[in-house]
């Protein structure tokens, strides 16, 4: 027999002093106390939900442990690939620059011949002039020297002609 959790004589007193007669005011009390122990819950009820609860959480803790190995491996798994997919794109952008790098270092190389070639060139071409400019000085310098030795001998042979004028009327003085 279930126990209905409160004082169901009191109840009755109170719905007849109401204006029900004992029939009504039991029939009420009665309903009331279904409705109430149709919706308690019992110790064994209790522990059964408690039972059932247990067995809920222990699935879903194991359900999350498995969850959790599956996310880390598939976590490791997506690391893994990205780590291997950086270092493939490390490869190839250092594959890369050392291309560029002996790009630029043979056009470096093919500048520097070609400067040096102009260089070489520009230096020739300086040393042809400086070379012809020497020759012209020169020449300049030897018709000068020839003028000048030629002034030189004229004044030279005016002084000697004058001297030896001078000698003779000299001599003819004395």
């Amino acid at each position: 027999m279930t126990t209905i959790p409160f004082d169901t004589h009191k109840i009755v007193k109170e719905l007849q002093e109401a204006g029900f007669d004992e029939p009504q005011a039991e029939a009420v009390v009665s309903a009331m106390g279904a409705a109430v122990v149709g919706n308690l819950a019992t110790k064994a009820d209790l522990q059964e939900f408690r039972a059932a609860t247990q067995a809920d959480i222990r699935e879903l803790r194991n359900e999350f442990k498995s969850d959790m190995q599956e996310h880390r491996a598939a976590t490791k798994a997506d690391l893994q690939e990205h780590r291997n997919a950086t270092q493939a794109d490390i490869k190839e952008l250092r594959a890369a620059t050392q291309a560029d790098m002996q790009e630029h270092r043979n056009a470096t190389q093919a500048d520097i011949k070609e400067l040096r070639a102009a260089t070489q060139a520009d230096m020739q071409e300086h040393r042809n002039a400086t070379q012809a400019d020497i020759r012209e000085l020169r020449n300049e310098f030897k018709s000068d020297m020839q003028a000048m030795e030629l002034r030189i001998m004229l004044r030279m042979g005016g002084l000697i002609v004058a001297g030896v004028g001078l000698i003779i009327a000299l001599d003819k003085l004395v």
